[in-house]
């Protein structure tokens, strides 16, 4: 029984190695490029489009919630020029480890070195736990003595933007996990995950925004 079991994993093996060596149509290495393609290119545009669509609820649901238009101006200016700058720094430095593993866990995956892809996966998702974990923290911590250092010029946007920061650093750790998660997915040719998650995420950070905002007691602070 061993035998035939091992005998029937060469055979598998082998029968994989002939498949990789065989050469392969122009037209189906197209099919293949604009199937891994588009969902990557369309989660590119549900994250924009989200984004375009948020500066306009966010400031309309700030009006409808009270705020005079100079004041929706400064305090949304706070939110996305000072909170987010800071907000987004963990996540941007954790991409470039998808940059270095893309290559190498999409290799594993063709040729079926699942162990080993799995191992890579262990390794980065450690890595960015380590990295990213001390960054929510300490963003948390030390929003407002980092805040005063990077914009000492601009204290009254500073003080809007703090408690904003606050509420981001907690999110900053997720969004790094779901970076580097975008990103193994892709890598393992379930392309279409992501962008369902994305485009989910979009529709309850809209919703979101448009209950929460128009709260006075929140205001900007309902955005994040």
């Amino acid at each position: 029984g061993a035998y035939l079991l091992s005998r029937k994993k060469r055979e598998v093996r082998q029968k994989a190695a002939e498949d990789t060596n065989a050469p392969t149509s122009s037209l189906r290495i197209v099919g293949r490029f604009w199937k891994l393609a588009i969902p990557i290119a369309l989660s590119s545009v549900v994250v924009n489009l989200t984004s375009f669509l948020d500066l306009f609820l966010i400031f309309n649901r700030l009006i409808h919630s009270g705020y005079t238009v100079d004041e929706a101006n400064r305090v949304y200016g706070a939110y996305k020029g000072y909170a987010q700058s800071l907000f987004n720094l963990a996540p941007s430095i954790i991409s470039s480890i998808n940059i270095s593993i893309l290559p190498a866990l999409s290799g594993y995956f063709v040729t079926g070195q699942t162990k080993k892809a799995k191992r890579l996966i262990e390794q980065s998702l450690k890595v960015v736990n380590l990295l990213a974990l001390p960054a929510a923290v300490g963003l948390l911590v030390l929003a407002e003595p980092i805040s005063r250092l990077l914009y000492p010029a601009r204290l009254d946007e500073i003080g809007v933007a703090i408690p904003i920061l606050k509420i981001l650093a907690l999110a900053s750790y997720w969004t790094s996990i779901s970076t580097v998660m975008t990103s193994l997915l892709q890598s393992s040719g379930k392309t279409h995950l992501p962008l369902i998650s994305l485009a989910a995420g979009g529709v309850v950070k809209l919703t979101g925004n448009y209950f929460l905002v128009a709260v006075p007691s929140l205001g900007i602070n309902g955005a994040p």
